[in-house]
């Protein structure tokens, strides 16, 4: 009975964990929106950004977004947001959307947004 149990947890935690790692956009899904050259929102913390993040982007952690929405609305652009794992960029685009931003998209991490960026770059080279 107890294996079981275990067996069941397990079950559970997977399916959290392959739900967590799907958050955010595919790779061409980040390389199409990239190429419409959006607004680009980091909504990791300061010290997070500090160390690494998109060219081009504007910061704003999430905690603070609900109180700097103003800030985004006089750019037209669509809204591509990142985080670290896309987490708390879905946080962000749920965010946004309930107040009224009607492009907005969860691009996922940091890494995969660098990486299309980079494949993006050495495919416009050739």
């Amino acid at each position: 009975m107890e294996s079981e149990w275990i067996v069941g947890v397990l079950i559970c935690i997977a399916l959290v964990t392959v739900g967590c790692a799907g958050t955010g956009a595919s790779s061409e899904e980040v390389r199409g929106a990239l190429a419409e050259e959006p607004l680009l929102l980091d909504v990791r913390t300061p010290a997070e950004f500090q160390r690494q993040h998109a060219p081009g982007a504007v910061h704003i952690p999430l905690s603070e977004l609900p109180q700097r929405l103003e800030e985004l609305r006089g750019d037209s652009r669509a809204i591509a947001v990142y985080c670290r794992s896309g987490a708390r960029s879905e946080k962000a685009r749920k965010l946004l959307e309930k107040n009224g931003f009607e492009e907005v998209i969860n691009l996922g991490g940091l890494q995969g947004v660098l990486r299309a960026m980079a494949e993006s770059k050495s495919s416009s080279a050739d």
